[in-house]
């Protein structure tokens, strides 16, 4: 497969160019994102490999741009640092068909098997089982022994970066970044936030969930099957 890699720093081009080599695909050259469309165009790229997306937004714009230019879908992995939020839950589905790797593991093995998910279509697990009860991320839903809840979109968020680590914290950092795609800690955000937790928690008690959520002041919220531990 022929692969465009997208860094700020030619020697992280380089470096990566290498390792795509190691797992058996071509990499047709190098680009920054100001550029990307242009590149896609004159490489005719079938995938990317993204090592420079800061934020958000420019992530988003890179995406559309190079998908823009592309002659045929354009599957991309993504390399992010161990702090976003996207390690740990589902990509957004408007950057699809994409993946994301630790920028750290980023090795011909892990290159190999990304690209290769993407090519076959892999979305990944669709649902989640956590204390007996099913939580079904496509279609916002738990279902359980006692009944079924649909989940907002927010809830649904909230509820992704639980699961992507039972029992640990995951802070109002994280959450705030799954919902506005920004770290706000003023008490407006952090409001939302327990209103989300507080709404989420009703949802999964009603749905029989075997466990709790655990909120602890200036760490964050977890989710813990079965009763807290002592």
């Amino acid at each position: 497969m022929r692969v465009l890699v997208v860094a700020e720093e030619a020697g992280d081009a380089t470096a990566l160019a290498r390792e795509l080599e190691r797992a058996g695909h071509e990499p047709c050259g190098a680009s920054d994102g100001a550029h990307v469309a242009a590149r896609v165009r004159s490489t005719r790229a079938e995938a990317l490999l993204v090592a420079a997306p800061g934020s958000t937004s420019a992530l988003r714009l890179l995406l559309l741009r190079a998908r823009e230019a592309a002659e045929a879908p354009l599957p991309a992995v993504l390399l992010l640092d161990g702090g976003s939020v996207w390690l740990r839950t589902a990509l957004p589905q408007d950057l699809a068909p994409a993946t994301a790797l630790p920028a750290g593991e980023a090795g011909a093995a892990r290159l190999a098997g990304a690209l290769a998910a993407l090519v076959a279509g892999d979305p990944g697990p669709e649902q989640v089982s956590i204390g007996g009860v099913a939580f079904e991320r496509a279609g916002h839903r738990l279902a359980g022994p006692g009944g079924c809840s649909s989940l907002t979109p927010s809830e649904a968020a909230v509820l992704s970066l639980f699961v992507a680590a039972p029992g640990a914290f995951t802070s109002t950092a994280e959450l705030a970044r799954a919902l506005w795609g920004q770290v706000l800690t003023d008490r407006h955000a952090r409001g939302a936030i327990r209103s989300h937790v507080h709404t989420l928690r009703g949802k999964l008690a009603a749905a029989g969930f075997a466990g709790v959520v655990e909120s602890r002041a200036g760490v964050g919220y977890r989710l813990v099957e079965g009763p807290l531990p002592r």
